[in-house]
């Protein structure tokens, strides 16, 4: 494996200058997606200040320092469903191999929320959102010990996956769910610290063969601008028909 760094002191192999900082990130995920199985890496302490999605493909790792900080700009008023971090060819892509870790996530909730009446629950801002097919599932995500805070949407989004864990993260202030598992199965959920708030901590929707095991989830109660106290810890369910989920939920261990 090759890990290639983005870095914002002048270092890296590509750089960044707190301004338009996915220009750079995105130049190095791509180079990652046509040479599979290496890695991009961003370096700290910085803040990467964005104004589009991040795109990571398959066979790829992305990864950064504790004090790397991934940052909606102030400005951004993105249509809902657009993430902080999707994928190379958007969502109903059938991504594979796909880890993410090491960083923080700062969707900067307090600047955005309102804007354009952009609120919690809607979709947007979700930090994470990694989707496949219905019947040809995106497969082996691996999100783990990352920071993912201040959101209006969800932490990590992941529809139409198999073989998908979140694990050993601090997620935080996520206004709809901090993870959002839908029509996905071989899921494994644990040693997250979660405080919750408006939807859920975890959430299985038709799901199949699930595990959420040794996480600590308890209400956020610091500042936000949504209403406080998170309504699940843990939500296990099936959407309704009309959204197309026919595959109900199963085999669920908690």
């Amino acid at each position: 494996m090759v890990i290639k760094y983005v870095a914002g002191d002048g270092t890296g192999d590509w750089d960044a200058d707190g301004e338009y900082d996915q220009v750079p990130i995105n130049q190095a995920l791509r180079w990652a997606y046509e040479n599979p199985g290496n890695e991009v890496h961003l370096t700290g302490p910085f803040t990467f200040d964005i104004y589009t999605t991040v795109l990571v493909g398959s066979n790829t790792t992305f990864s950064g320092d504790s004090d790397a900080i991934l940052r909606l700009n102030d400005s951004c008023a993105w249509s809902s469903m657009v993430p902080v971090i999707g994928q190379i060819g958007g969502t109903g892509t059938v991504s594979k191999n796909i880890e993410i870790y090491g960083f923080q996530i700062n969707c900067n909730e307090s600047n955005l929320y309102g804007v354009g009446g952009r609120i919690h629950g809607k979709g947007y801002y979700n930090a994470i959102h990694i989707q496949g097919q219905k019947a040809n599932k995106a497969s082996g995500i691996d999100i783990h010990n990352l920071k993912i805070y201040n959101s209006m949407g969800d932490g990590a989004r992941l529809v139409f996956c198999n073989d998908a864990s979140v694990h050993d993260c601090e997620l935080r202030n996520l206004e709809h769910c901090s993870v959002f598992c839908i029509d996905s199965t071989n899921l494994d959920m644990y040693n997250n610290t979660i405080q919750a708030i408006t939807c859920s901590g975890i959430r299985y929707d038709n799901c199949r063969n699930g595990i959420v095991r040794n996480n600590t989830i308890t209400d956020w109660t610091g500042t936000t601008n949504a209403p406080k106290k998170g309504e699940h810890g843990v939500q296990i369910g099936n959407e309704p028909a009309k959204y197309g989920h026919t595959a109900l939920t199963s085999d669920i261990e908690i």
